[in-house]
């Protein structure tokens, strides 16, 4: 995504959330992707409800793909790889009318790109890939008063988006596993959950235990593709989904368009 500018807009949201709890077959990919559309947007949403009230110019490509708000202190965290930079920039957003840059939090020490970032309870967890993406990723986890480091946690390759749970006592991560450009190195796509009322200890799991699954998958249209490809290992691009109601992960499967639980 190519992000150049943050728009501030004023949005009414009226969030209407269903999720289904067990793999889709390929037909039903539209009716999935509505559902998940609602869970994401909302269903009382139109473009005229939207206002631009703002403008910030933080970078170039690589800026302010993904933000992250905390009602605590009232800022914008927003991540920020534009033009080699390994950063998260914080913005004062008491007034959405005239936001203003405070100060960065520079993330190379800790690897590579940052990814995504999510807030609860005054706490910024950022997801952070390896300098080698095929490598091991990192959560660091950061106090939003005045960007103390409260943990490091190893994750799995190339975490490319993270959350809370609602209630705060998780923290989780689509791990992407990309390969590198030869496929030489493929790493398995994982999702990480980490327990922050346990000293942030973390347990990565895989998609192994579908291998056997494999045939019907590709029967119902299952993709499959690069060399050597596998259920476990082509199930790297995700994103996490929160069942609001039964409070309960569950992750998507972008290129798929399956919803395991």
């Amino acid at each position: 995504m190519k992000c150049n500018k943050i728009l501030l807009m004023i949005i009414t949201v009226f969030l209407l959330t269903s999720c289904k709890k067990s793999v889709e077959p390929a037909k039903q990919s539209e009716n999935l992707k509505e559902e998940i559309l609602t869970e994401t947007i909302g269903r009382n949403e139109t473009l005229s409800s939207f206002e631009q009230i703002s403008l910030l110019d933080i970078g170039n490509t690589g800026a302010a793909e993904i933000s992250t708000y905390c009602k605590k202190t009232k800022k914008l965290f927003v991540v920020n790889n534009s033009s080699g930079n390994n950063k998260i920039d914080v913005i004062d957003f008491s007034n959405p009318a005239n936001p203003v840059l405070l100060t960065s939090i520079n993330v190379a020490a800790y690897g590579g790109l940052v990814n995504s970032v999510d807030v609860k309870d005054g706490k910024l967890a950022a997801a952070i890939e390896a300098v080698s993406k095929t490598d091991p990723g990192k959560v660091v986890v950061f106090e939003t008063i005045n960007y103390a480091v409260v943990s490091i946690i190893t994750v799995g390759a190339l975490p490319d988006m993270i959350m809370y749970s609602p209630d705060g006592k998780l923290i989780l991560t689509a791990n992407e596993g990309e390969p590198n450009s030869n496929y030489s190195i493929d790493p398995l796509g994982t999702v990480s959950i980490i327990s922050v009322n346990d000293n942030y200890s973390v347990t990565t799991l895989d998609f192994s235990s579908f291998s056997s699954m494999e045939g019907g998958f590709v029967s119902r249209g299952l993709r499959k593709f690069g060399p050597g490809a596998s259920l476990h290992r082509i199930w790297n691009r995700s994103i996490l989904l929160y069942q609001k109601i039964r409070e309960q992960p569950g992750l998507l499967c972008k290129r798929t368009m399956l919803l395991p639980e």
